[in-house]
């Protein structure tokens, strides 16, 4: 195994699965990424999530567009932008070399 990768839902995301998780990838130099997660010493190396506030907001101009007639299949689709996390220090503890462009795009770099 090469990596894992985590889909930010419900159960990835909670400490107690991650304290597991994160324990094993480190014990076996397995690096994880996908949701930005920190749990004591073991963390992510990236997490990429979409802004929860934008998203509950269109959502809502949606809702609002389908309740007054609008037949949802004439809706254009809507995403908004996602956050990316860089946490250089489970980056390092892994040995994996972030791309500078990558560090270029990061909404946040955790040092």
């Amino acid at each position: 195994m090469d990596a894992v990768l985590l889909i930010a839902e419900p159960l990835s995301i909670t400490p107690d699965f991650f304290a597991v998780l994160g324990k094993f990838c480190y014990e076996h130099q397995i690096p994880v990424g996908g949701a930005p997660i920190m749990v004591g010493d073991y963390g992510s190396i990236f997490g990429l999530l979409p802004n929860a506030k934008l998203t509950g907001g269109q959502a809502a101009t949606l809702v609002d567009k389908v309740l007054k007639g609008t037949r949802a299949g004439t809706i254009p689709v809507v995403t908004t932008e996602s956050y990316l996390q860089i946490n250089m220090k489970a980056a390092q503890a892994m040995g994996v070399k972030v791309p500078d462009g990558l560090l270029k795009m990061a909404n946040d770099i955790i040092r």
